[in-house]
């Protein structure tokens, strides 16, 4: 029973401080949830050493006080790392912040274990001087470790940021842009205030993905002038975002830069991979097909080399029927035959004409020539039956 009233008087006054703090920085002081929840899942990690001290009193193990002590800050320590390190991944924390609170925590419990330590003796004379040296020598050696395991200040890197590159938007494409973008993001540090994921959590600043941030002219106005409109719920946030990145950052590249934050969210145009739910999607493959009947730009007609039905119309043109040749292609593959052709083929390269989701478009309409339009057999390399396979057909795209 005694045992229950300790417990019971450390969880009151868990409660008690949470609550008062959860007012303060709800009221007086707003902050984002993260950060209450923050200091709550701390004071918790504190709350359970506390009980485990009372649970398993240093007064009631047997052996040298300093090894049971040790053994007891390992324990406790282990479990109080173990919920910081669940918290700050859960939320995603940058890397950096994750070993700093982890390295400083370290430190905790070894300075818990050195002041439970035998006192020194007093010393006098060459002992004392030999003492002194000592001590320097282990918190220099510290301080030196510190300095290697951490990251620092590179004066070399900031300094080569600072060098005027030369990048002109009206130059690059689509793809080239929004890489340029998400650089200058993480260059600035956004991310410490501005979550990018799907279903990414608000920090100093709403969450990118999750909220309408506005056509591009707006998100422009935001970043060079972020107190003409402040977000819905950050109203005492006025002076969090700076002020100064219209003059900090280089026109080119703050242009690349909204581009980029335009697309936070939707779907990525990459080199690499299929965009989600386009080897499906009816109104991709319409555009697709549009594109390779030579619809939407005659210039580009891939049918007059493939024909409309797959099956090729010139010597050397690849037959998209053909499932185990075409099987062989990763997504990759298939854009970069579209994309730059093929030497010594009669495949021309089709970057000039068709943008990188043109390209896509027009990959997830042929996929209906050889596996029936499904994105599954795809990747299996599963095809239409053979028999079919030299009979003329023209795709039927779902509603």
């Amino acid at each position: 029973m005694e045992l229950w009233k300790k417990i019971k008087l450390k969880l009151i006054s868990l409660i008690v401080f949470n609550l008062l703090i959860w007012i303060i920085n709800s009221f007086l002081y707003p902050l984002p949830v993260v950060f209450k929840v923050a200091f709550t899942v701390f004071t918790i990690g504190g709350f359970l050493i506390l009980v485990l001290v009372d649970i398993f009193p240093i007064e009631g193990w047997q052996g040298k006080r300093i090894v049971r002590n040790f053994i007891l800050s390992l324990i406790y320590g282990t479990i109080f790392l173990g919920t910081l390190w669940l918290y700050t991944a859960y939320y995603k924390f940058p890397g950096m912040f994750r070993m700093t609170i982890i390295v400083y925590t370290l430190l905790t419990i070894l300075f818990i274990i050195l002041i439970d330590l035998k006192p020194l003796k007093e010393k006098g004379g060459i002992r004392a001087v030999n003492s002194l040296l000592f001590l320097f020598l282990i918190m220099g050696g510290g301080y030196t470790f510190m300095g290697w395991a951490l990251p620092q200040f590179d004066p070399a890197y900031e300094i080569e940021r600072l060098k005027p590159k030369k990048f002109f938007i009206e130059e690059a494409d689509e793809e080239t842009i929004i890489l340029v973008g998400a650089e200058v993001f993480k260059n600035n540090e956004c991310f410490n205030c501005h979550d990018i994921e799907p279903g990414g959590i608000p920090k100093r600043g709403p969450a990118l993905a999750a909220v309408d941030i506005g056509d591009r002219n707006k998100i422009r106005v935001s970043v060079v002038d972020p107190r003409k409109e402040i977000a819905k719920g950050y109203e005492k946030e006025t002076k969090t975002m700076p002020d100064y990145y219209g003059d900090q950052i280089e026109k080119n590249y703050l242009e690349a830069l909204v581009r980029y934050l335009e697309n936070v969210g939707k779907v990525r145009i990459t080199t690499e991979m299929m965009p989600d739910g386009w080897w499906t999607d009816p109104k991709v493959l319409r555009d697709g097909r549009d594109i390779f009947e030579g619809i939407k730009n005659p210039d580009a007609a891939c049918h007059a080399c493939h024909g409309k039905d797959g099956i090729p119309l010139m010597t050397e043109a690849a037959n998209l029927r053909d499932v185990e040749k075409v099987s062989r292609f990763s997504d990759a593959d298939l854009f970069k035959v579209v994309s730059e052709g093929r030497p010594d083929t009669p495949m021309a390269a089709w970057k000039d004409y068709l943008s990188n989701e043109d390209i896509w478009k027009v990959i997830a309409y042929i996929n209906m020539f050889h596996h029936g339009g499904k994105a599954e057999a795809h990747k299996k390399g599963e095809g239409i039956p053979a028999v079919a396979i030299n009979q003329p057909v023209v795709p039927v795209i779902p509603e």
